[in-house]
């Protein structure tokens, strides 16, 4: 499997077994290596050395091409795989928690980022996001991470009011290019 030299790569840094890393936890290591590239170039900036500056910034370039590259090697052939049933809800519990319909929207384009969802998973989460404008925005930004989006005419389901339909068919016209 292409991802099993990965696995045993990343496994160093997520303390797990390769067998049990699955593509979405890959993806969010990814972001975690990323973040930490980000935090690097940051630090980097006090380095009064002009040398040592440029040098570090080379070695934050290749950090960056080589996640690059592993994220090429995920998306080739590759029918990514929905989130599993136990992150999803753990994170739908972190969402029931939050109090505002925005803060939910936020964490919802968060979490969306590296993980991907079927049309009854996107149900799943709409149902802890109490507004409707909130929904379609939530929707949105789960729609570009749907593997199944032979199903997208249920996203209509989740929004009650005519309004709300109208604009998720005007967003998702927008995200399909129509």
């Amino acid at each position: 499997m292409k991802y099993h030299i990965l696995a045993i790569v990343l496994s160093f840094f997520t303390a797990s077994s390769p067998s049990e890393v699955d593509e979405n936890a890959l993806r969010r290591e990814i972001t975690y290596i990323e973040r930490a590239a980000d935090e690097l170039a940051r630090l980097n900036i006090d380095v009064a050395d002009r040398l040592q500056r440029r040098r570090i910034a080379s070695k934050i370039d290749a950090i960056y091409e080589a996640t690059e590259r592993i994220r090429l090697l995920l998306d080739q052939d590759t029918v990514p795989k929905s989130i599993r049933d136990d992150d999803l809800i753990s994170f739908i519990e972190s969402l029931g928690k939050a109090s505002f319909g925005d803060t939910k929207v936020d964490m919802v384009k968060e979490f969306a980022g590296s993980n991907w969802f079927t049309v009854s998973q996107v149900g799943l989460i709409c149902e802890e996001i109490p507004f409707g404008e909130n929904k379609v925005e939530a929707i949105l930004a789960l729609y570009p991470h749907i593997v199944d989006k032979e199903n997208g005419y249920k996203l209509y389901e989740f929004v009650t009011f005519s309004d709300d339909r109208e604009r998720l068919k005007k967003g998702l016209e927008e995200l399909k290019g129509n």
